[in-house]
């Protein structure tokens, strides 16, 4: 898996930070995915499952150099101010039609779970693995 556009590189300093500011612990695989990559476009970048079809069109940064929306932002905007979902569940990822992928941070693998914020049914949905396998799980577009 690669990311391209990165955006600036973190320090565990800046992790800890961001937890403090937050009142959260992320869980290792999140913790090291932020350090290794904050932001940028997976290669390759399909989610298929039985349930869900779609691009990743970013993982979300956690800070910002390059003027993006942050996955703090994100948080504090979803979890925080409009309370859609648990203050346990931190944004990571983005799909191409606005919807964000969310890690549980009071699981040790950093559950993800889909967020559709545009569904008549359950906008939140399982995926059943943690943040690794997300990654791992992608595919290149046919």
């Amino acid at each position: 898996m690669k990311f391209t556009n990165k955006d600036v590189q973190l320090t565990p300093r800046d992790i800890e930070n961001a937890q403090r500011e937050l009142s959260l612990r992320f869980p290792a695989p999140l913790t090291n995915h932020f350090l290794k990559v904050n932001g940028g476009k997976p290669d390759p970048h399909v989610y298929e499952d039985a349930r869900i079809d779609t691009t990743i069109s970013e993982s979300l940064a956690l800070k910002s150099t390059k003027g993006r929306h942050t996955a703090i932002e994100t948080y504090r905007h979803l979890v925080l101010n409009l309370e859609l979902l648990p203050a346990n569940f931190f944004p990571f990822a983005a799909d191409s039609g606005g919807d964000y992928f969310f890690a549980d941070c009071s699981t040790e693998d950093g559950d993800v779970y889909l967020y559709r914020h545009d569904t008549n049914g359950e906008p939140l949905i399982p995926l059943g693995f943690g943040v690794d396998e997300f990654w791992a799980r992608l595919k290149p577009e046919d």
